[in-house]
Formats: C-alpha cells, sequence, structure tokens
C-alpha cells in the first residue's frame, strides 16, 4: 500500500473535513426542523426589546420569525390571547402608568381597559372569553380582579392586606391559580375557586413560588421555584401535590407555559446570556433555544388554538 504525501494528506483530510461539515449543517438544520415540526401550526406571543424598547411580538413556530404587534415608545409587557386567538390584552405605560389594552390581531386597533393613576398588569383572559383576569395596586396593595371583554363590571377577586399577584384561569374556568404572600411574607402558590371564592394553599416552601400555569387538561400547575436556590422551572398535581424539578442550571429559568397540546413547556432562561425563550418536553427533557436575539424576550403566551381551527 502506498504512503499518501504531504500534499495527499492535506486533499484527503480537507475533503474530509468538508464532507462532514456539510452533513453536519444538513442534520443540524432536520433537528431543529423536528423541533418546529413538533408545534409547526403554533403560535406564541412574547415581550422583546430587540427594537429598542419593550414591545410585543408574535411567532408562528413554523419559521420561528417574530413579527412586531406593537409600536409605541413606552412599555409594552404581559401579553396574552383570547381564546379565539383574534386578539390579545396587554399592558402598557403609554398612557402614563401601567394599564390594560385590547388590541385586536386583524385589525391592529388598540382599545384601552382600564382607567386608574395605579398599576394595571398580567392581564389576561378567561376561557369563554368573556371576562380579563388582571393584577392592580389600586386599593394599596397588588390584588386580583376581573372585569367584562370591554373593561366593565370591576371586582376585586382576593381582598387581602397582602399582595396577590399572577392570576391564571384553570381550562375550565372553575379555578384560578395565583401567588401570594397572605400566608407568609414570601410568596406561594394558592387555588381560588371561582364560585365560591374559596382559597387554597397549594406550596408550603420557604422560597418563592410564581407564575402559576395550568395544563391544558387542568390535572397539572407548571411554575417557577426558587426552593434549590435559584428560580427554576416545576410541575405538581393542582392538589399540591407531586411536586418535580424540571430545570437543572446555575442561570435563572423563568416563567414557563405549557403548550395547547400539553406535550411541550416554553420558559424564559438567561443561561446563554440574555433572557430568551427555551423550550422542553413536558418531563423536563430535550431543553432547546427557541429565540436568538440581541435583547432579551421574555412572558411568553401561547395561542389557545391553531390557525383555522374552530373555537369552542
Amino acid at each position: 500500500m502506498n504512503k499518501l504525501g504531504p500534499k495527499e494528506h492535506f486533499y484527503f483530510y480537507f475533503v474530509f473535513f468538508t464532507l462532514m461539515a456539510f452533513l453536519a449543517g444538513i442534520f443540524g438544520v432536520r433537528c431543529q426542523r423536528l423541533i418546529i415540526e413538533d408545534l409547526k401550526d403554533q403560535r406564541i406571543i412574547f415581550t422583546s426589546g430587540q427594537d429598542g424598547n419593550a414591545e410585543i411580538y408574535l411567532m408562528n413556530f413554523s419559521d420561528l420569525y417574530p413579527e412586531r404587534l406593537t409600536y409605541d415608545p413606552a412599555y409594552d409587557d404581559y401579553a396574552s390571547f383570547s381564546p379565539d386567538g383574534e386578539k390579545i390584552v396587554f399592558c402598557s405605560g403609554r398612557d402614563g402608568n401601567l394599564e390594560i389594552y385590547l388590541l385586536r390581531l386583524k385589525e391592529r386597533n388598540v382599545k384601552r381597559l382600564t382607567f386608574h393613576e395605579a398599576d394595571d398588569i398580567y392581564p389576561s383572559f378567561s376561557p369563554d372569553g368573556k371576562n380579563i383576569l388582571f393584577c392592580s395596586n389600586r386599593e394599596g396593595n397588588w390584588e386580583i380582579y376581573l372585569m367584562n371583554e370591554d373593561g366593565s363590571n370591576l371586582l376585586n377577586l382576593t381582598n387581602n392586606s397582602r399582595d396577590d399577584k399572577y392570576p391564571s384561569f384553570s381550562p375550565d374556568g372553575r379555578y384560578i391559580a395565583f401567588a401570594s404572600t397572605r400566608d407568609y411574607w414570601i410568596p406561594e402558590i394558592h387555588l381560588l375557586a371561582a364560585k365560591t371564592q374559596e382559597i387554597t394553599r397549594l406550596t408550603y416552601n420557604s422560597f418563592v413560588d410564581c407564575y402559576p400555569k395550568f395544563s391544558p387538561d387542568g390535572k397539572k400547575i407548571v411554575f417557577t421555584g426558587y426552593s434549590d436556590g435559584n428560580p427554576e422551572i416545576y410541575t405538581m398535581n393542582t392538589d399540591g401535590t407531586a411536586i418535580r424539578r424540571l430545570t437543572f442550571n446555575c442561570s435563572h429559568d423563568d416563567q414557563p407555559v405549557f403548550s395547547p397540546d400539553g406535550q411541550k413547556i416554553v420558559f424564559v432562561s438567561n443561561r446563554d446570556g440574555h433572557p430568551q425563550l427555551f423550550i422542553m418536553d413536558a418531563d423536563g427533557q430535550k431543553q432547546k433555544r427557541l429565540t436568538r436575539h440581541n435583547s432579551y424576550c421574555v412572558y411568553p403566551s401561547f395561542c389557545p388554538i391553531t390557525p383555522g381551527q374552530p373555537t369552542r
């Protein structure tokens, strides 16, 4: 067998590594496409400062290209879809302080819903789309309020001297999960029965638990917890049992939300620098980065239905 000379060695390795890089590129793109294929018809909204200030963006999983929805020099944040996917609610400082606004996606017209000198934040729709939950400090501390979609018939749901924040409806509308300091100065997850106003405490830690969101089948709650030192993502049953840690990272993992089929969880992490959106299986496996921007991407919210899917 003839030995290869220096020139032949160079050409051999050049061709070999070029071929390997080409194949890695093909399979790398293919793996990325597989991640997107799982949710190819889904849409998600989030807040980003990629254009200079906090604005709301819409992203389709088919191409992962964000579309800017709000155009205002003020702060726009905490957006959430309506059940039919045709509207979003969000908070904005465009009129001085933080108020709740409604944006119709087709017409792109914005309507202000709350009018108070205090701050109103964290809005989200009820499952039937008739009401909107939000938080306000208009009575001196943070309370959870319910109002009609047009901003009328305002009702304080929590009426407590301590802070209640981050409300989220169960899929059937029977319960509202939220974080509260009512039993201790550190926020814990509580459950409010919508009809009876009965409140049940779900977590008992000496650390912060916040941002609770229900799974689409109503059996699980995903939330952010600090019980292991830094913010990580956890799930539990809706009665507070079977708490399970999903992320294990020395950075911040936060603001989790289930995909409409319950198979995935999107969350925010700064493990690569700026806070970005990440996705993982509902059991914590296959954690992948979704957004790659030079600014933050935070507060994700899925559209409950896919385009063309009939509403309930």
